[in-house]
């Protein structure tokens, strides 16, 4: 009995499972944690969701790279490499403090990077653009705060008007059907978000509000106590 003992707390000690858990949470911890001066559990979680999308956009396009460069080295290939440096430099920003930045960097770049195509000489311009716009504008609402959000659609608005007077074979006909879908998406997600804080906010009021009741029914409890 007391060898079976001994064999069985020896199998548990040399279980590799827990070691093999430490290590994974460790390199999870280390490849998307946030900086831990953030505190606040709300910006906290934002900055890790940067980490994250910067991380799996920066695996994403260096495998598209590698594709691309199959077929020699030209303008796509040198706006997909620019794009993989920037969403790189997004994920080290993002691990900061100020991970703003590293957020505003992803997004734009993301975006530009449509626009770049557009002026490549694509063979399709509306493809390069929903491409990216879109997702930079999904993206937004969830990683920047409302000015940010308007910052970046009126700057689509204004890039996508401009691209016919620099690119002459995309026309403002074809601007003027891109501009439909990406106003009335980039409208959408901007209510959405507004939407959604004052949610929070009405919630946290709530809260607020519950927890100072139940304080002051501590405190006439006691004093009937006393």
């Amino acid at each position: 009995m007391e060898k079976k003992m001994n064999l069985i707390s020896n199998s548990k000690t040399n279980d590799p499972k827990p070691v093999n858990r430490k290590i994974s949470e460790r390199l999870v911890d280390f490849l998307f944690s946030p900086h831990p001066s953030i505190k606040d559990v709300a910006e906290r979680r934002r900055a890790e969701l940067s980490i994250i999308l910067a991380f799996v956009l920066t695996f994403t396009n260096s495998l598209a790279l590698f594709f691309v460069g199959r077929d020699g080295i030209g303008a796509t290939f040198l706006i997909q490499s620019s794009l993989v440096v920037a969403v790189f430099i997004s994920y080290l920003l993002s691990r900061f403090p100020h991970f703003i930045w590293g957020s505003v960097l992803l997004i734009s770049s993301l975006s530009l990077s449509g626009f770049a195509n557009v002026l490549s000489g694509t063979d399709d311009p509306s493809s390069a653009l929903y491409s990216t716009i879109p997702i930079a504008l999904a993206m937004g609402s969830a990683l920047l705060p409302v000015w940010g959000n308007v910052s970046q659609y009126v700057g689509y608005i204004i890039g996508i008007l401009t691209l016919p007077v620099l690119y002459s074979s995309y026309t403002f006909e074809q601007a003027g059907t891109n501009l439909a879908l990406i106003v009335t998406l980039g409208v959408l997600l901007i209510v959405v978000q507004i939407f959604r804080n004052n949610i929070e906010r009405d919630r946290l009021a709530e809260v607020q509000t519950i927890n100072q009741e139940l304080r002051e029914l501590s405190t006439n409890l006691e004093a009937r106590v006393a």
